[in-house]
């Protein structure tokens, strides 16, 4: 590093290194043999004995690096800070913690889908909860409310796959998954993938048996297709053998054998495997006709059964047979009591299948009194007495609803408006699954709904 045409002695000699320095003296933080004489900047030592600082030199680089990188890094700090990420400066400093960065761009994503849907900008949600799902394919709420999203913008497949890839990668809310698809599903009245997905549940084992097969006898029935359950008999899958059975009944009751399966039906169980045999006797023997066997067969069961759903089956016997009175003293004493969710459920099913303006108003009077708070949980119950109202023609009380809905969802009026136009002028080119996917009713409003007012076997 010293000028070559120097004499190579101590404090004669000039630094070739720091000759072009503005100011030499910056040098000296790598080179300490560097100093100031009368004659200006001289190495210290003799040439012989000149020796490199690499320690200084390494020193002071990895110094200019940290300094740059934490200038870097802060400003990045700041940028992601205005646009709205919630991190703190180590997520961005700390190489171990930059994974926050991911967190927090999904939660600013799911943040403006949320304002985008409350602005009604459905486009824009989407958007949004695309993004949120490619930065996090593990979020099961954000991929939910997506697939919702094309769901009532009329793009099942998207909404199919989009619930296919949420099962495949998050296993263990598979049950979650399959219940909002199945919802989907039955709003549009998509009876091949209601099959589809039904026997592949029945397979998995998770005590939802029963969900799943009343699901697949709800799809056989309404396509008037047995084709499916006897495929399920001559190759059975991996599902339990009271689950067979009740097929093999099905498939009979399907094909007008009734008698074939009398015995079946009418046969309480005295340890049944599953609560849902005792509950499908019932139900049958009351969508065929034979209310006095399932009379029979709701004492038999007595205190086994659902009491909600206990109540629900003498409710449609009484209101089949004629027993106006009977019904109305059921009905009542439904109502005295306090109601759970569930039961405004089975209430406006009930009254939908079997229309009864009398009984509704009181169920009308029984819910305002209750005051159930107007929150988006409570929405399926407050759709689900809107529904009920507009089935029995009771307008008035329907738009009542109708107005608290639109407080709450932000909900354009032709949605509504929609739905009371079916039921009022019941025009043969309106279909209720058109109109299903958008009110997200309860699963067992919506059977009524498909029971009452579609054609079997379309």
């Amino acid at each position: 590093c010293q000028n070559f045409s120097d004499s190579g002695r101590a404090l004669h000699t000039r630094c070739d290194a720091a000759l072009m320095w503005h100011d030499p003296t910056r040098f000296r933080r790598v080179c300490p043999l560097l100093v100031s004489t009368p004659e200006g900047w001289r190495c210290s030592v003799d040439a012989v004995d000149v020796r490199p600082f690499w320690g200084l030199a390494v020193r002071h680089f990895a110094l200019g690096l940290l300094i740059s990188y934490i200038v870097i890094t802060a400003g990045l700090y700041g940028v992601l800070r205005y646009v709205g990420y919630h991190i703190t400066p180590l997520a961005t400093m700390w190489p171990p913690a930059w994974h926050q960065i991911h967190t927090a761009q999904e939660g600013v994503y799911a943040i403006r889908a949320a304002r985008a849907l409350n602005a009604g900008n459905l486009q824009s949600a989407v958007l949004a909860l695309e993004l949120v799902c490619d930065i996090n394919p593990h979020n099961v709420p954000a991929g939910l409310a997506l697939a919702n999203l094309w769901q009532v913008s009329n793009q099942p497949a998207l909404a199919d796959g989009m619930y296919l890839r949420l099962i495949d990668r998050n296993p263990e809310a598979r049950a979650i998954i399959t219940q909002a698809w199945y919802h989907a599903l039955l709003s549009r009245a998509d009876y091949p993938m209601i099959k589809e997905l039904s026997v592949r549940m029945l397979s998995v084992h998770d005590g939802n048996e029963g969900v799943w097969l009343h699901a697949l006898f709800f799809a056989s029935r309404q396509t008037k297709d047995v084709r499916l359950l006897k495929g399920l008999l001559a190759q059975p899958p991996a599902m339990p053998v009271w689950c067979l059975d009740l097929v093999r009944v099905e498939v009979a009751l399907l094909e007008d054998r009734f008698r074939d399966v009398r015995l079946a039906l009418t046969s309480p169980a005295v340890q049944p495997p599953s609560s849902y045999v005792a509950y499908y006797q019932i139900e049958r023997l009351i969508m065929t006709g034979h209310y006095d066997e399932a009379l029979a067969m709701l004492d038999a069961y007595g205190k086994r059964l659902n009491s909600d759903e206990a109540t629900f089956h003498r409710l449609r016997i009484f209101s089949a047979r004629g027993w106006s009175s009977l019904a109305e003293s059921e009905f009542d004493r439904v109502l005295s009591r306090p109601l759970s969710p569930r039961v405004y459920t089975l209430i406006c099913a009930y009254l939908i299948r079997q229309p009864n303006r009398a009984l509704l108003s009181r169920y009308f009077v029984h819910f305002m009194r209750a005051q159930l708070p107007l929150t988006p949980e409570n929405y399926p119950y407050f759709a689900a007495t809107y529904t009920a109202a507009a089935a029995n023609g009771n307008w008035e009380r329907a738009t009542e609803i109708e107005a608290m809905l639109k407080r709450l969802t932000g909900a354009e009026a032709s949605t509504f408006q929609a739905l009371l136009d079916f039921f009022r002028w019941r025009d043969a080119k309106k279909r209720i699954e058109l109109i299903l996917p958008v009110l997200a009713l309860p699963t067992e409003v919506s059977y009524s709904l498909l029971e009452r007012y579609q054609p079997i076997g379309k």
